[in-house]
């Protein structure tokens, strides 16, 4: 029997399965040792990759002003999908070119707390970590959240897939000579010992409900 699929969402469900895939990723992650803290912003640059669509879901609350946009910061050339497509065909991405910041994101108050919390961007989500954040040093995060972050950044951008993934400040100036392709879920790239653990989440995943029907309606994700 063949699924069917509702290959023509709009807008507005996009972005309610948004909302519930964030709201899955917290439940999900939230026994996960995390030291982060209000205030602990270390991890909070201007180097922040997200999806077109995270973009809309930002601005559904706020706008933000030009005033405080930043003018360097990374930029990604090829998309997270595009990347993992390469690898399972076994095929190397060029190398990345664009150059980390690092320097603090401008969304954040003299307190260092974010200003958009509730709707910010998965990559910003997806930063926790199990040890105190120094300057200049990478996250501690889990060995397996680290995978299940990458599957929620290849699903969102296949629920965009006719967007495109840029830096936020990017997609914020309308700035598209920067803006990468999004493309289709290829597969999953994870080490053998996650596999399992990490195929029963997208099953769940696709169990979410969404106005009557499961999310496997709206996402033709197979795994």
């Amino acid at each position: 029997m063949l699924m069917k699929y509702n290959n023509n969402l709009s807008k507005t469900t996009k972005l309610d399965i948004l909302y519930l895939l964030y709201n899955f990723f917290n439940e999900f992650v939230k026994d996960f040792e995390n030291v982060c803290h209000p205030g602990c912003s270390t991890c909070c640059t201007v180097d922040i990759v997200c999806t077109t669509l995270e973009v809309s879901f930002l601005l559904k609350k706020y706008q933000i002003s030009k005033d405080i946009f930043p003018t360097i910061y990374y930029r990604p050339s090829i998309s997270i999908n595009e990347s993992a497509k390469l690898y399972i065909n076994a095929k190397t991405p060029k190398p990345e070119t664009s150059q980390r910041a690092l320097t603090p994101c401008p969304l954040l108050t003299e307190d260092g707390l974010c200003s958009v919390y509730e709707y910010r961007p998965f990559a910003c989500r997806a930063m926790m970590s199990r040890t105190i954040c120094k300057q200049g040093k990478e996250a501690d995060i889990h060995p397996f959240l680290i995978y299940v972050s990458l599957v929620f950044m290849q699903i969102i951008e296949h629920l965009d897939k006719d967007g495109y993934t840029a830096n936020l400040w990017d997609i914020l100036k309308n700035d598209n000579k920067y803006f990468v392709k999004n493309t289709q879920f290829p597969g999953i790239l994870v080490p053998f010992e996650y596999r399992a653990r990490i195929k029963s989440m997208i099953r769940r995943i696709l169990n979410l409900e969404l106005d009557g029907n499961k999310l496997s309606y709206y996402l033709d994700i197979s795994i």
